[in-house]
């Protein structure tokens, strides 16, 4: 099994106050494969991940293009960046469960304390957990979870979020896990002003 590193670092721009904080890229991005159309050369880039989705919806604005993207995230103040800097797959899969042999991106700490990042939040307690365990806890620096953005992650929503996924659900038995995570999103975004220092 060949050696795949992260290719996109940390992206900061000037005056970030938060970082979203995922795992390590699908292997279309990080085998140098041909992209399809509509998929994006960054972070959570592949057509089945729903992050750029959910955010348009959360802030009512188009997140097609790595341009839109880039000039949403500088202007909101909001940093990326992964947990693994360089792993094996088994199985050539994309799953957090197929990355094998890790390399951990410690400096991402470094980089966090660095530019004052006043919150995390993470796109799976996996990744939150690794980031605890590998990373380390900075002091001061607020965490969030997230549901998960990935199209395999959305199975898993209705036993990690137990208790209100089954009281959203008695309110709405007609909607579905994916309006769902859009409701836990736009709740996380509203509630702990999520673009803005604590």
């Amino acid at each position: 099994m060949k050696v795949e590193f992260h290719p996109y670092g940390v992206f900061i721009p000037k005056g970030a106050h938060s970082i979203i904080v995922g795992s390590f890229p699908i292997a279309k991005f990080t085998q140098g494969k041909k992209l399809k159309e509509g998929e994006i050369d960054f972070f959570y880039g592949g057509s089945r991940n729903q992050l750029w989705k959910l955010l348009s919806i959360c802030f009512e604005r188009e997140l097609k293009t790595k341009k839109q993207i880039i000039d949403f995230l500088e202007e909101k103040g909001i940093a990326m960046g992964d947990v693994i800097a360089s792993c094996q797959r088994k199985e050539n899969g994309s799953l957090d469960s197929d990355l094998i042999n890790c390399t951990y991106f410690k400096e991402l700490g470094n980089f966090i304390e660095k530019n004052s990042i006043k919150k995390i939040f993470f796109t799976s307690l996996k990744v939150q957990t690794i980031f605890q365990k590998k990373i380390g806890g900075i002091k001061g620096v607020r965490e969030v979870l997230l549901l998960s953005p990935s199209a395999g992650g959305i199975r898993r929503i209705p036993k990690l979020f137990e208790k209100e996924f089954k009281e959203w659900k008695k309110k709405n038995p007609q909607k579905s896990i994916s309006e769902f995570r859009i409701h836990i999103y736009q709740s996380i975004i509203k509630a702990p002003r999520w673009v803005a220092p604590a």
